[in-house]
């Protein structure tokens, strides 16, 4: 049996261990590439903006008649979104312009609608209530990007904020770094699926869907999800399956119980194990192997202890796989709402509740009842770092929580500083 590893050293052990993916980079389409890492610079083959325009509804003019306020200028055309201007504006000249269309050649300025006054006469004309400056209410061709010029670098991770960018300068099908695809494998005799009613020491199979919930909430895809009774050969086969994955999910069987088969059954496959216990609870039974490039994980079959050990050692593996660099936790400090007791022998990862009070972050413990407990989850959105020692953590103390929602857990969860 390896030494068992604390908390940040277990976390260091998967972040140092895995690497990005060698495969090469897939397309996928724009709509799809949300949350992805994009694997080449992406450049633009437009100016941006692609033609100096109005951003304003108003009157396209040159500044140098306009200088002083009062000026009362000819309207000779007009140009609209999609509809330029036929001609160029001259000397005593104004054309009419809406927000989005194109200036019209030899205009340097537009004055806002607002600050204008028609001008009865036999020809249409518009008094300029106010001195126009060169490059007023205009955006300028080019001005954001240049043809050619990298829009989107490589390594970049793909928001809803790059949409538009890329749309706009044709990027319809991106090169990404290729999604982890997860293989998921719960193990236990007493497992039935959950579509059915279970009899006699039997309980629902839930930790499959959770995993999946939480692979693909790490960007992540799943192959597939399996339960296999504790049957040492059936195991033997199905990891040997999985193993086919970049990355396995084993939930329960790999503490040291006599049906506890996942440890063997990975040594039997090749798999180098990194570490086989944390100093953690709840989670303490949680192996972390590597196949060549494959990434293994065998969880804890309680519910909260795989919930757990998920968000600390597999999140931070599957963003790696993923192409990411940064795994490095999302964190911040929060007050004690009430004492939250410690233990001596492990640090405790728990399942808590933020709140907002006065502009400041508070966090309560999530009322967990061991590890089997999976209520507590129902409105859990961070997870309370506590670590060992005697008494409690007193209420009103400031600590460090790690929030759930999108927040990337990694390495540093029991820092103080």
């Amino acid at each position: 049996m390896l030494p068992m590893l604390s908390i940040d050293q277990a976390i260091e052990r998967v972040t140092t261990t895995v690497r990005r993916p060698s495969a090469a980079a897939e397309e996928v389409p724009l709509a799809d590439a949300v949350g992805r890492l994009l694997a080449a610079d992406v450049r633009t083959d437009v100016d941006l903006p692609p033609f100096s325009r109005s951003t304003m509804d108003g009157f396209a003019v040159r500044a140098a008649d306009a200088a002083s306020p009062g000026a009362v200028l000819r309207v000779v055309d007009e140009s609209a979104a999609g509809r330029p201007a036929s001609r160029a504006v001259g000397e005593g000249e104004a054309i009419r312009i809406f927000t989005g269309a194109v200036l019209p050649a030899d205009a340097d300025a537009v004055l806002q609608v607002e600050r204008t006054a028609t001008v009865d006469g036999a020809d249409e004309r518009v008094r300029l209530e106010a001195a126009v400056r060169p490059g007023q209410n205009v955006a300028r061709g080019g001005e954001d990007l240049r043809r050619g010029e990298v829009a989107v670098p490589a390594g970049s991770r793909i928001g809803v904020g790059h949409v538009n960018l890329l749309a706009s300068i044709g990027a319809t099908r991106l090169p990404v770094v290729p999604r982890p695809r997860v293989a998921i494998l719960a193990t236990g005799t007493e497992l039935v699926p959950p579509d059915r009613v279970p009899t006699g020491g039997q309980i629902r199979e839930s930790n499959g869907a959770m995993l999946a919930a939480l692979v693909r909430r790490a960007g992540a895809a799943v192959a597939w999800v399996e339960t296999v009774a504790d049957d040492r050969d059936r195991i033997a086969a199905l990891a040997g399956r999985g193993l086919e994955a970049d990355v396995l999910l084993l939930s329960g069987g790999s503490s040291v119980g006599d049906y506890d088969f996942t440890p063997d059954v990975l040594a039997a496959h090749g798999v180098e194990t990194h570490f086989d216990r944390v100093a953690l609870k709840p989670g303490k039974p949680t192996l972390f192997g590597t196949l060549g490039e494959r990434v293994v994980f065998g969880l804890p079959g309680n519910p909260i202890s795989a919930f757990v050990s998920f968000h600390l050692f597999v999140r931070p593996a599957l963003l790696r796989r993923a192409g990411l660099d940064d795994v490095a936790p999302t964190r911040f400090r929060a007050r004690l709402d009430e004492a939250v007791p410690r233990i001596a022998a492990r640090d405790q990862v728990l399942p808590a509740r933020l709140r907002l009070d006065d502009g400041r972050w508070r966090v309560a413990f999530a009322g967990w009842h061991g590890s089997g407990d999976v209520t507590c989850l129902r409105d859990a959105d961070a997870l309370l770092p506590v670590p060992k020692g005697d008494g409690a953590l007193p209420a009103g103390e400031e600590t460090w929580v790690l929030p759930l929602d999108g927040g990337r857990l990694g390495s540093s969860a029991l820092s103080s500083s």
